[in-house]
């Protein structure tokens, strides 16, 4: 299997936050931190997704990022800029981003395309996730900012794991390409 490079990972995690329609959040990441050497990836590097910019700082030889990029505040009249904390973990043989947002992480599924430089980022299924809910297999709630699992981790683990999990949207994908800095 080819290894997954985590700063791809949440920087696509940010893009996917900003363009996506319904986002599945939950207060945990699923899985475990990968588990990353230390010269597998730069400690900054710099990403595109269509034509938004992310710095990607790594924290340590840890699978957890900080996802940086500048967006005009109309408000303000003004560059800001935004920054969000992310972690790469797998759970079996799926790669997840999960970026945190407030109290939250908005769990993404982490694709590598066709080479090491580019990242494919994926939401669960919006529609099969609100089948569900409707269920009651997904203990969640819904809202105009997505899906809110309300379940322990080891309840994530394994809704996200079996066999019946939600399928990922692949209709509308992510894609981040890196620009500068290294990855092995």
């Amino acid at each position: 299997m080819q290894r997954l490079p985590i700063t791809a990972i949440l920087s696509l995690l940010t893009l996917l936050l900003v363009s996506s329609c319904t986002s599945f959040k939950a207060t945990d990441f699923p899985g475990e931190e990968i588990d990353l050497d230390g010269d597998e990836i730069s400690e900054d590097t710099v990403w595109t997704l269509d034509d938004e910019v992310y710095h990607v700082r790594r924290i340590g030889d840890t699978a957890r990022f900080v996802i940086s990029s500048v967006e005009w505040d109309e408000e303000a009249g003004t560059h800001a800029l935004s920054s969000h904390h992310a972690v790469l973990s797998e759970l079996g043989d799926t790669r997840f981003l999960s970026v945190k947002e407030n109290d939250h992480y908005v769990i993404l599924r982490l694709l590598v395309g066709n080479d090491d430089r580019t990242l494919m980022l994926a939401n669960l299924d919006s529609e099969a996730l609100e089948e569900s809910i409707e269920s009651g297999e997904l203990k969640a709630t819904q809202d105009e900012d997505g899906i809110l699992f309300q379940g322990t981790k080891e309840e994530l683990d394994a809704f996200l794991s079996a066999e019946a999990a939600p399928p990922f949207d692949y209709s509308v994908v992510g894609v981040l390409r890196l620009l500068s800095g290294e990855i092995q």
